[in-house]
């Protein structure tokens, strides 16, 4: 589906799930079979009652459609807490190209080997957009493509296009929004 049926089609679901399932065909079409959605708070939220498996994760997961055995090996093996793109996230103000953090930053090993492992679990190229809201929350949108030749920098105009009408659209769908320190 191309970014004009997303947008025609985006104001006939009826559901948040009907509304991501329209964001994997539109990315799928771009070339980005893997999405994630999630939020991250840059309060200390350590006095707030939370549970240990809250507390251990800096963000927390709207919606995602990568295969549950990796999401579960990723958050299960603590790789969020080395993968240098997911810390780098919470502190961009524009969209971020994976290889440009692995280009840029001093990647230490152990943020060079969730690299490789992400390339053997078949995820090579990606972005992530970054969408602040209210109450001082960041919404990170990452787009992964299956396809080792992809280039997301061709494709992040359209990428960051359907990022915002997604997130707005889901903002407006959904009556309980997340506020920061909650």
């Amino acid at each position: 589906m191309g970014i004009v049926d997303f947008i025609d089609r985006i104001d006939h679901v009826t559901s948040a799930a009907e509304l991501f399932v329209l964001l994997e065909q539109a990315a799928d079409d771009q070339g980005f079979h893997y999405i994630s959605y999630a939020v991250f708070s840059p309060y200390d939220n350590s006095t707030t009652e939370q549970s240990n498996e809250e507390a251990k994760y800096p963000f927390r997961y709207i919606a995602t459609n990568y295969p549950d055995s990796w999401f579960h090996y990723y958050f299960d093996h603590n790789k969020q807490q080395i993968n240098s793109v997911a810390r780098y996230e919470p502190r961009i103000t524009q969209p971020i190209l994976w290889e440009r953090v692995s280009e840029e930053c001093d990647l230490d090993t152990h943020q060079t080997l969730i690299r490789q492992w992400m390339k053997e679990a078949g995820i090579y190229k990606g972005v992530s957009i970054p969408i602040y809201g209210g109450g001082g929350l960041i919404y990170i949108i990452s787009f992964a493509s299956v396809q080792k030749h992809r280039n997301p920098e061709l494709y992040l105009p359209s990428l960051h296009f359907l990022a915002v009408i997604f997130h707005d659209s889901y903002r407006k769908m959904v009556e309980t929004f997340p506020v920061a320190g909650q």
